[in-house]
């Protein structure tokens, strides 16, 4: 809060922000650089996932038709998300099958905005969160013990995909 009171025209922590952001995020036009990436960073139990939960729920409630979101939070059921999860993976040992998942419904995305071109009429949201990204990416090299480099690889790659798809 102290920093965002000495820098007002750059930083906003308040709720006419948070409506802000999500009005401006919510129907874009997806043929073009319009998708927005969010990167939340903060101490343990800094409300990170709560602000991530608040963030997708209003520009769902924006949605043309129902949201699709899609999580994955590698504490096993331990954060409480103040969102609806369509379809959630719990655990480090579910890293790939998010990979895999996720990236199928990209796919499905990039099919469905193809049908109906930029206007994206009737397109859903689509939301992929990823809690942990330092602890289940560590560098590229994964966690040792949990998250093998194999993994982390994978995870960089389906990162990659999902930023060059939003690129338009």
């Amino acid at each position: 809060q102290a920093i965002a009171a000495n820098y007002p025209e750059y930083i906003r922590i308040d709720g006419a922000w948070i409506d802000e952001l999500c009005d401006a995020a919510s129907n874009q036009n997806m043929t073009l650089r319009s998708n927005h990436h969010f990167y939340l960073s903060g101490g343990t139990q800094s409300g990170k996932s709560t602000l991530a939960g608040v963030i997708i729920n209003k520009i769902a409630a924006k949605s043309q038709s129902p949201a699709i979101v899609i999580g994955s939070d590698p504490k096993d059921d331990v954060t409480r998300w103040l969102c609806k999860f369509s379809r959630k993976f719990d655990g480090m040992k579910e890293l790939k099958n998010w990979i895999t998942f996720a990236t199928d419904q990209i796919d499905k995305q990039k099919a469905r905005v193809s049908i109906v071109g930029g206007e994206c009429q009737g397109v859903p949201e689509l939301f992929l969160a990823q809690d942990e990204v330092d602890s289940v990416f560590g560098g590229g090299k994964g966690l040792p013990g949990m998250v093998d480099a194999d993994t982390a690889k994978d995870l960089q790659g389906f990162w990659n995909y999902i930023i060059k798809f939003t690129a338009g």
